[in-house]
């Protein structure tokens, strides 16, 4: 069960403590964290921090260039298009971050 926390981004920075939350970020650079729980947060666009800290975390960078820290246990991390860094903490961590192949003549790119 997710509680939904409604913040004002205007400032761009929010904290939770102890209810799991889904924490969306706007158009600005974000710092988003969570609590102790199992926390879901997406950054949207713009250069986004997110902070997942304890609990089974679930964090999207989505656009643009983000840091993604999944903090103690089993997180999810997806950066999404632009140079982003996952770190995914003490524990079992997924990370996944998004590319495209690009072909010149006989030679193959990689572009992150």
């Amino acid at each position: 069960m997710f509680n939904l926390n409604l913040v004002d981004l205007e400032t761009n920075t929010t904290n939770t403590t102890n209810t799991s939350v889904i924490l969306i970020g706007d158009s600005g650079n974000d710092t988003l964290s969570g609590g102790s729980q199992d926390d879901t947060l997406k950054g949207r666009a713009g250069d986004d921090r997110l902070n997942g800290r304890g609990g089974n975390d679930r964090l999207e960078g989505e656009e643009d260039s983000d840091v993604l820290n999944g903090g103690e246990g089993n997180d999810t991390l997806i950066g999404g298009s632009g140079n982003d860094v996952l770190t995914g903490g003490p524990g079992p961590s997924f990370g996944l971050s998004l590319f495209e192949v690009k072909q010149r003549s006989n030679k193959r790119e990689l572009a992150t």
